[in-house]
């Protein structure tokens, strides 16, 4: 994979974003449209709940 294809694929990585808005491999725009076409996916997912242990009943 070249170098410009890596890079590419991470243009919405989260831990990049500020890097890539700042250097303007991605406008504020682009990130808008990208986010609003990301499924919406909370009712497959599990709530869990680290303030509260859970102990073992056995």
């Amino acid at each position: 994979m070249s170098l410009n294809k890596a890079v590419e694929n991470l243009k919405f990585d989260s831990r990049l974003l500020d890097l890539n808005l700042r250097l303007g491999r991605l406008t504020q725009a682009e990130y808008d449209q990208h986010i609003k076409a990301l499924a919406d996916l909370e009712s497959d997912s599990s709530k869990i709940d680290l303030e509260n242990k859970v102990t073992d009943p056995n």
